[in-house]
Parts: C-alpha cells; structure tokens; sequence
C-alpha cells in the first residue's frame, strides 16, 4: 500500500465486500488499516471521502458543504491523531 502510493497510485476505500464478516461496510476499519499500511491519517480520511468520488467524476462525493448531498458525523476524538476516534461516534447528521 505505502509502495502504490508513493508511486501515485489513487487509494480508495470502500468495499463490496459480502458474506457475513463483522468488518463490512466498516470504513473506520478500512482508514485504520490503511494508516497501519503506511498512510498518513489524513491520507486515510481523504481516500474513506472525497478520494473516492474524485476517481468516480463525482466532485460532490465526500465533499461536506451546506446544501450539499453528503451526511456526516461527529466523533469523539481527533481521527488525524487516533483513527480509532472514528469507532467513537457521537452524532450523524
């Protein structure tokens, strides 16, 4: 992972991922996992967002503006320091 994206390579999370495992859909697992594989935080937070809808031709995706699509949520904590914060949350809106 950190070797694709020194080289530039776009990550993106998100999953299609099925079949019964408690880790679907959890994208805080997936910004943890990628900071553990070397990314940056925020590198992590930009490719669980807007990252993602950039590569789709979606500017809107991911993007939280007023009046926008997107929804959001409020956690307990800084993800920049802890991704874990992003497990502790608070309020989605």
């Amino acid at each position: 992972m950190r070797i694709a994206h020194r080289a530039g390579v776009a990550i993106c999370a998100g999953t299609d991922f099925g079949g019964g495992s408690p880790r679907a859909n959890q994208l805080a697992w997936e910004v943890q996992s990628l900071v553990e594989a070397g990314l940056e935080p925020w590198d992590a937070l930009a490719a669980a967002t807007w990252r993602g809808g950039e590569l789709l031709g979606e500017p809107d995706a991911g993007v939280i503006r007023e009046g926008g699509p997107a929804d959001f949520f409020l956690v307990h904590g800084d993800p920049l320091s802890d991704p874990a914060a992003l497990w502790r949350v608070w309020k989605v809106a």
